[in-house]
């Protein structure tokens, strides 16, 4: 195992950019969700819209602020990486950002800047907010690729990168959204009609989990095309084999996914007070499955793919 996190940066590069993926998940999730609530008209769609509209602030605000951490911690170690030892790191920092992945960097930490005023105006009322927010989080999902195996890819750049930036998108849209439904109905718990707003949400989440989940095993599995070499660099790298661990954490995610997509909405309205509270629980669990997926993403990000050791 400690091989494995050297092979991948160490752990602080592991715990950084796990760190970064998150952030980025949770702003795309947020973005994702208050668009795909936004259309409710009745007095529970209404609820629900707002309802989502709050809980996605949230997981925008924490992902911003996330990211102004965890991006300059990457960007250090990056430049620890690189420097001869005995050597000052500080003079490394500026050679980083004349890489695209240092330039992939330096945008996640404006774009979490420029999210923050976001933020800040949506409170304020200001309409046309969430439009920034939802440019924000597009460039988030374009940054990664810069910074990871597509960029390097030989024959295949194109469709590596677009790959990747639909891999991000769709993770994002999917763990995101399931970490900012389970926010919601935290939200809901003391409600009255919690219940009924809760199941709301859960009823039109279904449509955006079902889009991002079929986006994430396509481009998944167009990226693992271009990576391996065969189909035994699964069982035989120390690659194939993350990448089996993740295949794996994905499936357990999607089969908690469709359980709750058959039950939750209606548990939750047969559930009476602090339904919302129990079965935000539940989904919780979900949630915690995909932040496994997320930890073995950051070491798998780091690992060199077959055939590049």
């Amino acid at each position: 195992m400690l091989g494995i996190l050297a092979d991948a940066g160490g752990l602080g590069a592991v715990l950084a950019r796990a760190a970064t993926f998150v952030a980025t998940i949770g702003v795309i999730g947020g973005a994702a969700f208050r668009w795909n609530a936004a259309r409710g008209s009745d007095v529970v769609g209404a609820a629900a819209a707002r309802t989502a509209a709050a809980a996605a602030v949230r997981a925008v605000t924490w992902g911003a602020l996330l990211l102004l951490v965890a991006v300059p911690c990457r960007v250090f170690l990056q430049a620890q990486a690189l420097t001869m030892e005995g050597d000052p790191v500080l003079p490394m920092v500026s050679r980083v950002f004349q890489t695209d992945w240092g330039r992939a960097a330096g945008a996640q930490f404006v774009t979490a800047l420029v999210l923050l005023f976001a933020v800040v105006a949506e409170r304020q009322g200001y309409a046309r907010a969430w439009r920034t927010i939802s440019f924000g989080a597009l460039l988030l999902s374009v940054s990664p690729a810069y910074m990871g195996h597509a960029n390097g890819t030989e024959g295949a750049y194109n469709t590596a990168m677009v790959a990747d930036a639909l891999h991000v998108l769709a993770a994002g849209g999917w763990a995101g959204g399931v970490a900012t439904l389970t926010l919601s109905a935290l939200m809901l718990r003391a409600n009255v009609d919690g219940p009924a707003v809760a199941a709301t949400l859960i009823d039109g989440f279904k449509r955006l989990a079902l889009g991002c989940t079929a986006m994430l095993v396509l481009s998944g599995v167009v990226s693992s095309w271009i990576r391996l070499t065969a189909v035994a660099d699964l069982a035989g790298t120390t690659y194939g084999r993350l990448l089996l661990l993740k295949v794996g954490l994905v499936a357990v995610a999607t089969l908690l996914g469709w359980l709750h997509s058959r039950t939750a909405a209606s548990r939750t309205r047969a559930g009476g007070a602090g339904a919302a509270g129990r079965v935000a629980r539940s989904i919780g669990r979900e949630a915690a499955v995909m932040l496994a997926v997320v930890l073995v993403t950051a070491v798998l990000a780091g690992s060199a793919p077959p055939g590049t050791e």
